[in-house]
């Protein structure tokens, strides 16, 4: 699943963050500092959609999730340039490094930002403007901006 050299299109990077696991896998990425493997990704994700703490996700919950997580999204993101995949280790990380240190914005860190339906709207916001940008570097700096939202999330 190795990205091309090509730059990704904005409608690639906007369709990869359009779906609602494929920002939950961003989110736990943007919290991580290494590497995670498949298996804990999709725990992870499947415990964040369930509801349920992460040591009490059943197999059976998270052998679907692994299974879209494997053939749909990290193909996705891949080709959007927002992941690396490393099949032979099975593991996956962000590919702009900084993305979770990355500073936020007065209006990202006002008071007013605390609820998840003001920061998915304000993530919204950040996403159009990746696609009115004018060149591909205010793109990246929209789209970092629109996963720091979903992080704080």
């Amino acid at each position: 699943m190795e990205r091309q050299s090509t730059e990704p299109s904005l409608t690639e990077v906007y369709g990869a963050l359009a779906d609602d696991r494929r920002r939950a896998m961003l989110s736990i990425l943007t919290d991580r500092t290494t590497a995670v493997d498949v298996a804990t990704l999709a725990r992870t994700v499947a415990a964040r959609e369930t509801g349920t703490p992460v040591d009490d996700v059943d197999e059976e919950t998270v052998i679907p999730v692994r299974t879209s997580i494997y053939h749909v999204h990290l193909p996705k993101l891949a080709n959007a340039g927002i992941i690396r995949y490393n099949e032979e280790q099975q593991t996956v990380e962000l590919a702009h490094d900084g993305i979770q240190q990355l500073p936020l914005t007065d209006q990202q860190r006002s008071s007013s930002l605390t609820d998840g339906a003001t920061l998915q709207t304000a993530a919204e916001e950040q996403l159009q403007s990746a696609l009115n940008a004018n060149s591909p570097e205010q793109t990246m700096v929209h789209v970092r901006q629109a996963l720091q939202l979903l992080r704080l999330g």
